[in-house]
């Protein structure tokens, strides 16, 4: 399993999936089907997102129908109170939508 931060258009979210890397097209349809096109993800290390959710970390996965994708916390304010800039990982860029949209 693998924890990201990933800014959107609306706001950062964080998310765990079971998928072996960010950019997995599983992610994508998710991302997509949430109504976002594009994104920047980065990995953070699991252990301190179990350390910062505790509990409900594991309610959501547990919850989830899918692995794919489970979206932890909304809430950049609270996301952020927790997060070292450092431990980010490398940025994965995703994107949906084809460069034909923005004509």
């Amino acid at each position: 399993m693998k924890a990201a931060l990933i800014f959107t258009g609306t706001g950062p979210i964080l998310a765990v999936t079971d998928r072996a890397t960010l950019d997995d097209p599983a992610i994508r349809m998710r991302l997509e089907h949430k109504g976002i096109a594009k994104a920047v993800a980065h990995e953070l290390p699991l252990d301190e997102v179990r350390r910062w959710y505790g509990v409900s970390l594991d309610k959501a996965v547990a919850d989830a129908d899918d692995g794919a994708f489970v979206v932890v916390d909304v809430d950049g304010a609270h996301i952020f109170c927790h997060l070292k800039l450092a431990d980010l990982g490398p940025a994965v860029l995703l994107e949906t939508v084809p460069d034909a949209a923005w004509t």
